[in-house]
């Protein structure tokens, strides 16, 4: 298994007594330059750092008046769980949410209705 890590630009780095460590970022950089590398980046950004984007910003976690950091944790924990219901309830039933389920099944019954 190998690893696509992005990396920052850091500038130059002092590699003395690191050659593994050197022949290691050495190697990542060479297979993020690739197609292959590229791709997995970005399915990388599609999939889970537009989630936590959305969690942080839209979900109000960037600021949290917890104070103990396991509690934090939970919370955000709790918060992903959630997010992570609503894309499988919107996935099989094409309603994200509980109020957007009953409103479904509120215009299924309405259709019943006028059938």
């Amino acid at each position: 298994m190998r690893a696509y890590c992005s990396e920052p630009a850091r500038g130059r780095r002092n590699w003395t007594g690191k050659a593994e460590e050197k022949k290691a970022v050495y190697q990542n950089r060479r297979r993020i330059q690739g197609e292959r590398g590229k791709r997995l980046l970005r399915q990388r950004g599609e999939r889970v750092e537009r989630n936590f984007a959305h969690l942080y910003e839209t979900g109000a976690m960037r600021r949290t008046h917890l104070r103990c950091h396991r509690k934090i944790l939970k919370r955000l924990l709790i918060h992903a769980a959630a997010f992570n219901l609503g894309l499988v309830m919107r996935k099989i039933s094409g309603c994200g949410t509980p109020r957007g389920m009953a409103e479904c099944l509120q215009t299924l019954l309405l259709l019943l209705r006028l059938l």
